[in-house]
């Protein structure tokens, strides 16, 4: 028995020696979230969905440096209370002279509901935002709620990644796609198909996200510039995105003037960029992207 005990003891010590050691090999190819749970110093956040993560790299807003960008996904951060917590998480009090960009799309600010009981579906709630109490390096909380692989995986990742994409230390998920006018119409087509049958089903805008972006403007506004932002998108996905929520750049506009920040639309853009599938935009015209938000920025 006491053989058994301490092979018990040293088996154990190895796993748990194992796991610690593992995780500092966590990096932004190993996942694509896990390096927005550091803490950083930061002067200034980018929030939004995927279409913020893709398509604003804070290197390039040269005027605004310091930015991190703190965009996950539809499902992950569309306004609200659990998303506003890990904000304020991520916000540097004691500075006055930040920037803060606020992405907003029509998927950002509305809910699926409940047809019998009409209730709202804060699905957030469940997801590392609602979950993940703590920022820290590295962080074990995250790895054990959210990381659903096998730790042994991560050394694997950081040395042989395979996923496509990296996330770099200042939030940016880079999607290392290629631009292909062809293959991005037939990913565009898919995409649609899922926001038109899956998405929309059930979907309406929502008040409650709408006063939660209210809220947020509020608390960001006092340590710096805010500024709200329409990122571009396909027109085919931006005429679908019209006919879900016709009034919503009137709203957004009316939102901005009552809260005294800028609502920039620049839709001319979704012509000219190239997106990967007509919702998220590919890595040239982040880059391309990112200049304009900080000018725009420089301009307030």
């Amino acid at each position: 028995m006491k053989s058994f005990l301490i092979k018990l003891v040293v088996f154990g010590s190895i796993a748990v020696l194992s796991h610690i050691v593992a995780g500092y090999f966590m990096n932004g190819t190993t996942d694509s979230n896990y390096l927005r749970f550091l803490r950083y110093p930061n002067h200034g956040l980018i929030i939004g969905t995927s279409r913020a993560a893709q398509a604003i790299c804070p290197d390039d807003m040269v005027q605004h440096s310091g930015l991190f960008n703190a965009g996950f996904s539809m499902l992950t951060s569309p306004y609200g209370p659990a998303y506003t917590k890990y904000i304020l998480k991520q916000l540097d009090t004691t500075q006055r002279s930040q920037a803060f960009v606020l992405c907003v799309d029509p998927w950002s600010l509305s809910s699926a509901f409940d047809s019998i009981t009409g209730e709202e579906n804060w699905i957030e709630n469940d997801k590392m935002v609602g979950e993940t109490e703590r920022l820290m390096n590295p962080n074990w909380e995250y790895l054990i709620e959210q990381y659903s692989y096998g730790w042994g995986n991560i050394i694997l990742e950081h040395y042989r990644p395979t996923q496509g994409m990296i996330l770099h230390d200042n939030g940016w998920l880079e999607v290392q796609r290629k631009f292909d006018p062809a293959k991005a119409k037939i990913r565009q087509g898919g995409k649609l198909e899922n926001y038109k049958k899956d998405v929309g089903a059930g979907r309406r805008p929502s008040t409650a996200r709408v006063e939660s972006l209210r809220n947020l403007i509020r608390m960001l506004r006092p340590y710096g510039k805010v500024m709200l932002v329409r990122i571009p998108c396909s027109a085919e996905f931006r005429a679908f995105e019209q006919q879900f929520w016709q009034s919503f750049d009137q709203e957004m506009l009316s939102l901005g003037n009552t809260e005294k920040v800028q609502y920039w639309n620049p839709e001319e853009l979704n012509r000219v960029l190239p997106f990967n599938d007509g919702h998220h935009m590919n890595y040239v015209g982040a880059h391309q992207f990112s200049k304009m938000v900080d000018r725009s920025l420089l301009e307030q």
